[in-house]
This record gives structure tokens, sequence and C-alpha cells, in this order.
């Protein structure tokens, strides 16, 4: 949960000042006891940084640490290793900090400073965070700190968008730690979070139709865009328009914990926070090289998924500083729904039984003259049928999106004083998404035909002439007259059902770039006082190409309004005279290609924090 104890001082977007008013009078208590504290437990803890060394204890220990990371921020423990116990092994940790254990309820222990000498009041624990406390396991209750901590009055100096810390109601917050996170075996965050509860699955990569690549993250059913995505506790850039964060960009190799508070939050971080606030915490003083590799296929053999991470951090300075680079990348094939054969057929989503589109292939006319009704084109004849056969869009379809995701992600710290640090962050994510459906077409659109057209059968011109109410002399002298000055020159309107399936599947490519770069000072001027501030700049790209299968409406009234097989009568340059009135190896490329349309759009979104 998020907590905020006594005076501390907050900068988000610009400087905020808590000062103490008044004292603490309480009295300082005995020590807490920790239980079974004559146990010995046979501790390996190597020497590291202080929150690293809390967090193997609390799992070699099997206790629940609360901690403040600013109070333990650039500090290193000493080894502990040996047949301890649990007091004396956390003693050794904490030799050298202001902490000690505040208080114990069962396995849980909160730590607070150490009571001063003079007036043996404890100190409040700073916090600067979304999430001040540090742990290994759920949080502990909002009672159990309240014992732990009293409350201090508070003078609040704050500027544009900070938070406040005179918030200090418990509010329901998830917190998926790192072991967690390893055992889960997620491919991308929005995997990690999607069975939490209060967290509605977003589109995944088995989404196909209208999926643009993104995962959002969407608490309590209230939309996508009504919380707040975080990276270490600060905003990162939106990935479209509606200021919405792309979970695929959270460098995942790197995350040691995920905080989601599923409350309201707007009084805290705004009116886009009305569901809640997701707080991706990245590991800090990362050393060493760490290598992932999954590659996964289904069990026939196809939808090849391959993800690798490789990270790579050292400290420096002796500890004073960290450095630390992660790469990732993501590779998916597609799965068609034709590859199985429980995805050959459409399925009506009422009845559940086999169905299919009226957009079809061959073409089908819905007449809008004196015999009205549907006929289809047969080929073989070069006449109508009369009905229609639904067309099977399904095989065409697909059950996994191909992808391929590149993300870079560098962060950096140093103690460049006493309890003043510089930082930086740099994000960089490249995605592409492909979606494929089965060819476009016409679809109830009224188009005129010529009666001498050049690709029309005779039992076609019939029964358009019938339903034109035409007798069989004027339509044999409109089947000869191809200017359209001649008194016997006729066009019907007719409205159409095509499905172009000689222009192939549609394909939709979605490209999406985005950096976030960020950097600080932060660091405490007093034992109640600190400070963060930071300024970072983010944009991403976003662009939509629809390469190929989308046929044009006016491109295709254009080209059937022929009496020759070279030219049209609009006389536009480069018109080719379409064939609908055979089968799908009618159409030619070269009437595929001025038919086709290649439509294109780009966006972009940037923030700019101070």
């Amino acid at each position: 949960m998020f907590n905020t104890f006594g005076k501390t001082l907050l900068a988000c977007a610009s400087l905020s000042v808590i000062a103490a008013t008044g004292g603490m009078a309480q009295t300082a208590t005995a020590a807490a006891r920790i239980p079974d504290e004559g146990t010995r437990i046979a501790f390996e803890i190597p020497a590291q940084s202080v929150s690293q060394s809390l967090q193997m204890f609390a799992r070699q220990s099997g206790y629940r640490i609360l901690f403040s990371e600013e109070s333990v921020r650039s500090l290193r423990a000493s080894a502990v290793t040996g047949s301890l116990s649990p007091r004396a092994a956390l003693d050794r940790i904490l030799a050298g900090t202001r902490l000690e254990v505040a208080s114990v309820n069962g396995k849980v222990i909160a730590l607070g400073e150490r009571k001063t000498a003079a007036a043996g009041a404890r100190r409040a624990l700073p916090a600067t965070r979304m999430a001040p406390q540090s742990e290994t396991a759920p949080v502990a209750s909002g009672d159990t700190l309240a014992a732990a901590e009293p409350a201090a009055a508070e003078i609040v100096v704050t500027g544009t968008l900070i938070r406040n810390p005179a918030l200090t109601s418990a509010t329901p917050v998830q917190s998926t730690g790192a072991e967690e996170i390893q055992l889960r075996q997620a491919n991308t965050a929005e995997e990690l979070l999607r069975e939490l509860p209060g967290v509605v699955p977003s589109l995944g990569s088995a989404v196909n139709i209208g999926n643009p690549g993104y995962s959002f993250v969407d608490l309590r059913g209230l939309g996508s865009n009504r919380n707040v995505v975080l990276l270490d506790g600060q905003r990162i850039a939106p990935a479209d328009l509606y200021g919405r964060v792309d979970l695929n960009n959270i460098p995942l190799a790197l995350i040691e914990r995920v905080d989601n508070l599923t409350g309201g939050a707007s009084t805290t971080y705004g009116a886009d926070a009305v569901s809640g606030v997701v707080n991706f915490v990245t590991r800090k003083d990362f050393e060493g090289v760490e290598i992932n590799v999954s590659d996964q296929i289904t069990s026939r053999g196809d939808g090849n998924y391959f993800n690798a991470d490789i990270t790579a951090g050292h400290n420096f300075a002796d500890g004073r500083g960290n450095i630390v680079l992660s790469y990732g990348y993501q590779n998916a094939n597609p799965v068609y729904q034709g590859d199985r054969s429980f995805g050959e057929a459409a399925i009506d989503s009422f009845s559940g039984g086999v169905s299919g589109s009226g957009t079809t292939t061959p073409a089908r006319f819905t007449l809008l003259g004196q015999n009205g009704g549907n006929v289809q084109v047969n080929p073989e004849t070069g006449g109508f049928n009369e009905g229609y056969v639904p067309f099977n869009y399904a095989p065409y379809n697909l059950f996994q999106l191909p992808f391929e995701r590149h993300n870079v992600f560098g962060a950096a710290h140093y103690e460049v004083a006493d309890g003043i640090e510089l930082y930086g962050r740099g994000l960089y994510s490249k995605n592409t998404s492909t979606t494929i459906v089965a060819a476009s077409g016409v679809s109830g659109s009224v188009v005129s035909i010529p009666l001498s057209n050049p690709f029309l059968g005779d039992g076609q011109r019939s029964m358009f002439c019938a339903d034109a109410g035409m007798t069989s002399v004027q339509c044999g002298a409109a089947a000869v007259a191809t200017d359209p000055n001649d008194p016997n020159f006729r066009a019907v309107d007719q409205q159409l059902w095509y499905r172009s399936v000689g222009l192939g599947p549609r394909v939709d490519e979605y490209q999406t770039e985005l950096y976030d770069l960020r950097a600080g000072l932060r660091g405490a001027l007093t034992d109640t006082i600190n400070f963060d501030v930071s300024g970072s700049y983010g944009e991403s790209m976003n662009k939509h190409i629809q390469d190929e299968g989308f046929m044009s409406l006016s491109a295709t009234r254009d080209a059937l309004m022929a009496t020759s097989t070279g030219a049209c009568l609009s006389g536009n340059p480069g018109c080719v005279p379409i064939n609908i009135f055979g089968g799908p190896e009618a159409l030619t490329p070269e009437m595929a290609e001025y038919v086709t349309v290649r439509p294109y759009s780009e966006t972009k979104a940037s923030l700019l924090q101070f």
C-alpha cells in the first residue's frame, strides 16, 4: 500500500518542501522482539547493497520486511554468513544505518529510523516514491504501519503535479515480486498483469482483426485511458494520442517488482488515474551479466515465438555509482486459422453453426429493379445462379499475429556527495506488428454497369435487362452501344457484393518507435527534508500502413464503366477495365493494381516533464 510517513519533501515535476511543525512527544519503547530469536538459520548473504541484503534476508528467513528505499540508498552491507538467529543476522545488515526494528507483527517486520538519544522520538521514514516501502511480499495492513509510526503535523509547500504527502490512508495495492515474475515466465508486461484481479486483459498476439500491436492495461474495466502507468514512479511517453502507455515498451528483464494500486488515485496522480496506478520498479545496483533466452513453438511445430534478453550492470566508485544496460528482442511467426481443423470454417457467434460472409467470390448482386433478390455469378455458364454461397473467410485469418520488437533500456546513478545522487535513464523501443485478414472488396455498394461491358456474359446481360424492364430488342441494341452518346446506350445500377480474392489478403502493418529520456538530482538536505528534481522528454511515432489486399470503391466504379477491354469511359489515365463476372482468376495483375489502394497514416505523441 502507499503510505506517507512523517515529514518529507517530495518533488515530481517541481519542488516540494515539507517541514515539521510541532514535536513528537511520544516516548520511545523498547526494541521490538522478533519471534523465535533463539532459532538459528544458515544464512548466505554476500556483501552488497543494504536493499539487496534485506531482500535476501527475507527470502532466507521467511520474514517480510518493510523499509524505505531512500533510507538505505547507496549504503553497503557486509556479508552475513553462518548459523545465526534472525535478529543477529538483521542487526549485521543494519549496522551502520539509521534503521532498527520498529515493530513486528507475526512474520512482518517494519523497520524505522533509530531513536535519537536526546528526544527518544522515532523519526519518520522518508517517502519519495510511489511505493515508499520496498517489500519482498505483500504489504502489511495500514494498522500495523500506523502502530509503528506516530502521526506528525506537517507544513506542505507544493508545486504543480506534486503528490500530497498528507494522503496517509491505506489503499488497495497488489505487489508482484521478482520471484513471482520469474515463475510466471511472461513474455510481456501485459502477460504479467492480465492474471491479477481487477485487470481486464488487453489485446494480445492471439487477437487479429483491429489489433495494432499495442498492449494497454485496463483496471476494473473502466478503460485503458483511465489509469496511469509509471516506470520507477515516473511517467513515460504515451504510445498514442489518448495518453496510454504501451506495456510492450517496459524492460521486463530489469523489473524487480510491480505495484498495482487499483483504488482511485486521481487526487494524487491526476484525473487520468481514476481507476488506479501501475508502477514498474526496476532493479537497482545490478551487477554482472544476465542472459535469458526462450524459444517456443506450438504442438504442431509452428508459431515460433522467440524471446531473448541480455542485461549487464556494474557498480563503481566503491558502490557510490551504478550503470546498467538491457536489450530485449522478440519475434513471433504467424499461425493461420486454416492451419487448424477447428479454424477452417467461419462459425456464427449466435447459432454456433457454419457461417460465412455475404461479400462473395464469384460476385453477388442484389437486383434493384423489378425482379429483386440475390443472384451470384456463374463463371462456367456466363449467367447467374439464384441465391448465393457465403464466402468462407476463416482460413485467411490468424490465430497468432507475427511481430518483431526491440527494446533498449539504460540507467545510471552516482552519489556525487553524501546524500546527493545524480541519476538518469533512457528507453528506446521499436515494434512492428502485422494483422492479416481475408481480402476486401465491395460490400453492398451500388455500381453502374453498361450493358455493353465486354466482360458481361449473355445470360448475365439478359438478367439485368429483365430486371430493368427492357425488351429483348432493347437489350440487344444496348449490348452493342459502346458510345455513351448513342441513344441505345444503357447502364444499369445494381448492388454489388464482391470479394477481391485476386488482390490477396488484407495486410495491415503497424510500426511504433518510442524513446524516453530522464535525468535528475535527488538527495537529503537534512534528516527530514529530501528532494528529487528531474526533467524528461519522450516521444512515440506510429505508422499504419495498409499494404496489400485493399480495394478502392471509386476505382472499382471507374473500372466497371467500360465498353472495351482497353480503356474506361471516364478517360482517367491508367484506368484498367475490371472483370468481376468470372471467377477469382479473371482478375489480372493489371486490373488488381488499378483497384488496389494503400492507405497510410502517421501520428506522433510526446511528453515533456519538469
